[in-house]
């Protein structure tokens, strides 16, 4: 929206809220695809005109109602460790910390970076993982802006928001 706002068109900000937002449970249980399908469902039924997706969430096969009109400047692409104590991967007794995960007593989460980053939470992080540590995911960093492919002059106006070097490294 802001960004919308920023280049003079007007852009109002409607908060949908999905099944992926709603649940605590593992996307193995509230199934894959909760953060995108009701995005999806809201653009086809006309609630909204515009939806913004983590793209690394959206499904790999193109839906032909909808097109990725822009795709902004991407956030950093890594994993971050956020845990107890400032800890680190590689430090503490490994023995100890499968045990507490074993019994549900966490000591960290390995969250991507940019989630954090658009929270204004980075000071929660105490390692930022590199990709020789841990692999991201496609596109992790990358935000989707999605509407109906059939609305030639919005699809012209949210494509002043792609960003030319992100969605080359998104499609590679």
């Amino acid at each position: 929206r802001d960004a919308l706002r920023a280049k003079g068109h007007e852009a109002e900000l409607v908060i949908v809220a999905t099944a992926g937002d709603q649940s605590a449970a593992p996307v193995e249980q509230i199934g894959v695809g909760v953060f995108t399908a009701a995005l999806r469902e809201a653009i086809a039924d006309d609630v909204v005109d515009v939806a913004v997706h983590s793209y690394k969430d959206l499904p790999t096969a193109a839906d032909p109602r909808f097109v990725i009109a822009a795709i902004p400047p991407r956030e950093d692409y890594r994993d971050a460790l956020v845990a107890r104590d400032g800890l680190v991967l590689g430090e503490g007794n490994l023995d100890t910390r499968l045990s507490r995960v074993s019994n549900g007593d966490l000591d960290g989460v390995v969250v991507a970076r940019a989630g954090l980053a658009r929270i204004g939470r980075l000071d929660r992080i105490t390692e930022t993982l590199e990709p020789v540590q841990m692999l991201p995911a496609p596109a992790q960093g990358a935000l989707a802006v999605e509407c109906r492919s059939e609305v030639a002059d919005l699809v012209a106006v949210l494509a002043e928001l792609d960003h030319t070097d992100t969605r080359a490294a998104v499609t590679a």
